[in-house]
């Protein structure tokens, strides 16, 4: 567990965040996710954000780590 945490926190610009993306295609829809956890004040916040389409977008990838992290700046 030490190993993944270390690769996830070095995945991210944010030190406090520690999260593994996804993305696949099942039968013409696109689902899209960002799982993770932020560290808050000493106190870990777990999150999962997926997104669905059946046409994604170039910013597809990037909108499921955008929103988590709108949703994250909401509780400070």
């Amino acid at each position: 567990m030490k190993t993944v945490k270390k690769l996830l926190l070095n995945a991210y610009p944010d030190p406090s965040i520690s999260a593994k993306t996804g993305w696949t295609d099942i039968e013409g829809q696109n689902f899209g996710w960002w799982v993770g956890w932020k560290v808050n004040q000493g106190d870990p916040v777990v999150f999962a954000t997926i997104l669905l389409t059946d046409s994604p977008g170039d910013g597809f990838g990037k909108a499921r780590i955008d929103v988590t992290r709108k949703v994250l700046s909401l509780d400070r």
